[in-house]
């Protein structure tokens, strides 16, 4: 594996972990803004980190913003090692998927009245960008030929 690649792969999860930050402090669609708490806990999982939940203080703010984009940097880095193949990515991929299955479930209570399918859509879409941006990265590197 390239370098370059593992390089790329890190440099985009690493902006995608801004994504969590972004969402907590911005205007969302009224569909979005009423899971804006979901939405944060899987985009900043490093939030639990601050005193209270949510990283109000500047000192919390910024401790979990640096721990978020170091743990989405290993997760970039992970799939710059180990994603030589569109196979290995995707399932890395579904594997989180369903470790964020699981954190929805447990944030509802495991409950299916509380479960919140729509939020768990969009978390799913706005996760695959980053894998689909190193895929589309190393296709256009290699052809799509050797991606298999």
């Amino acid at each position: 594996m390239k370098r370059s690649h593992t390089l790329r792969s890190v440099t985009i999860f690493s902006l995608f972990s801004l994504l969590g930050p972004l969402v907590q402090r911005v205007s969302l669609p009224v569909f979005l803004s009423v899971h804006r708490e979901d939405l944060v806990l899987m985009f900043w999982p490093a939030t639990v980190l601050s005193a209270g939940g949510r990283a109000n203080d500047p000192h919390d703010f910024w401790m979990s913003l640096v721990v978020n984009v170091v743990l989405f940097a290993l997760l970039g880095l992970v799939i710059g090692a180990l994603g030589r193949h569109v196979g290995v990515v995707v399932t890395i991929y579904i594997c989180l998927c369903g470790l964020l299955t699981l954190v929805e479930a447990w944030g509802s209570g495991f409950s299916l009245a509380y479960f919140s399918w729509f939020v768990l859509v969009v978390i799913y879409l706005l996760y695959w960008l980053p894998f689909w941006a190193v895929i589309w990265g190393y296709s256009r590197r290699v052809g799509p030929s050797s991606l298999h």
